[in-house]
């Protein structure tokens, strides 16, 4: 699909999503997840690579405010080999992640109140 794009057009795009603003998602998550998955963001050094509240930095993807099921889909695909594109890090993590541990680190890092380019009317609605 982006093969035929000229670089005009590449940036054109990368213009566009970059003006984008992100808005808060309505979500709940049980109090008892969220309380299970702070300690196992600890215990698995998520911040070593996603920084403190899971904002990401550079090539690393931001967790915090991300649909819930975004991160239980990344985190099962990489805990089953389905995703590989992450020198094995991820992989290798994952590993010692049972299902109730992903939902509940999935669960943790959507009540993150990291949104990038929001304003606080954006991050209070």
């Amino acid at each position: 699909m982006a093969a035929n794009l000229s670089k005009a057009d590449m940036q054109d795009l990368a213009a566009f999503f970059a003006e984008q603003k992100l808005v808060a998602i309505e979500f709940t998550a049980d109090p008892a997840h969220v309380k299970l998955g702070t300690p196992k963001v600890q215990e698995t050094l998520c911040s070593m690579c996603y920084l403190g509240d899971l904002k990401g930095q550079n090539e690393i993807r931001k967790l915090s405010w991300q649909h819930d099921e975004y991160t239980l889909k990344q985190l099962t695909d990489f805990n089953a080999h389905h995703r590989t594109n992450d020198a094995g890090i991820m992989s290798s993590v994952s590993k010692t992640l049972s299902d109730q541990d992903i939902i509940n680190l999935a669960y943790y890092a959507t009540t993150l109140s990291q949104c990038l380019n929001c304003s606080e009317a954006d991050a209070s609605s």
